[in-house]
């Protein structure tokens, strides 16, 4: 199944919405959801890319190259980010909801996506590309939106790094299994 950027977009609208539903403490009312949804920056960047994508607009060369920096430094920032709210004795005795997080994301997903991708007849590079998709670590921009919005963000970096760490180890596996 082929992801469009405006399937993309659609499902992050729906995750700020309910991080907003659900990171606070008490009940946020409809208008408050969506006020929270409308100033979110991830929202506002997605979108405008979205509507340069959709309308074609020639784009300067310079853009190019300073959104390729960006995009090239973009897990370092976000694992430094990470990082900079991360208790590193968490690394040593994971939460419950860490090490659970970490055997679905990188574990029971691949697999899953893996059997569903055969039972669908995938092979050769479609196959490999589920695998991988299916078996990269959280994004650490989750640590930044749920920072900004309210959510367990010292869980966050730590569920974040041990699947950054662990996924060096469960990724080749991943990709031997389907190679």
């Amino acid at each position: 199944m082929r992801r469009t950027p405006l399937s993309l977009f659609v499902g992050l609208l729906l995750c700020v919405a309910v991080l907003a539903q659900y990171a606070s403490p008490e009940r946020p009312s409809a208008r408050t959801i969506a006020m929270t949804v409308v100033r979110n920056p991830l929202i506002w960047a997605c979108a405008i890319g979205l509507a340069l994508n959709v309308l074609h607009l020639p784009l300067p060369k310079i853009w190019h190259e300073v959104a390729d920096a960006l995009g090239r430094s973009s897990l370092a920032i976000g694992l430094l980010v990470t990082g900079a709210g991360l208790h590193l004795e968490g690394l040593l005795r994971p939460r419950a909801a860490a090490a659970i997080s970490v055997v679905l994301k990188l574990i029971l997903m691949p697999a899953l996506a893996i059997g569903l991708a055969l039972a669908f007849s995938l092979t050769g590079s479609n196959l490999a590309i589920v695998a991988v998709c299916s078996a990269v670590p959280c994004s650490s921009s989750a640590y930044v939106l749920a920072r900004q919005m309210g959510g367990d963000a010292p869980l966050l970096a730590q569920i974040i790094t041990l699947q950054t760490i662990l996924a060096a180890i469960t990724m080749p596996v991943v990709i031997a299994l389907v190679a």
